[in-house]
């Protein structure tokens, strides 16, 4: 910097570039695109950039992600026995309103004996 105040304006404001616009992939001349396309320092093969995106884990990182999973089966179980917990209460709400309007005498019971519900004579 102490070399740009020692230069005189006019050959500041015709040497010194203020702005420069670089494109991606864009070489100047064949020889560098040549030499770009060549080289193995400058491409990127696809299994290094799946391997940059996807590194190998630790026992601690895998153990976390198998934990992170079942985590997410856990809810989605949790979820789906709760919708049907709903439902089964609706269709047992429904199924009292039809016994009541047509006068349908109906106790709850806890257990039924298998004499009660025939099962011997099924052998079961």
């Amino acid at each position: 910097m102490d070399v740009e105040g020692v230069l005189p304006q006019f050959m500041r404001r015709r040497f010194i570039k203020r702005t420069e616009t670089v494109w991606p992939n864009e070489s100047s001349n064949v020889f560098q695109r040549l030499t770009s396309l060549i080289s193995e320092e400058n491409v990127l093969s696809s299994s290094a950039i799946q391997q940059a995106l996807n590194p190998e884990l630790d026992k601690f990182e895998v153990l976390e992600e198998q934990q992170d999973k079942m985590m997410d089966q856990i809810n989605n179980l949790r979820f789906r026995m709760k919708s049907m917990k709903a439902v089964n209460e609706r269709m047992e709400t429904m199924l009292t309103a039809l016994l009541k309007a047509n006068n349908v005498s109906w106790e709850e019971e806890d257990e039924q004996d298998e004499d009660e519900l025939g099962l011997h004579a099924l052998g079961v």
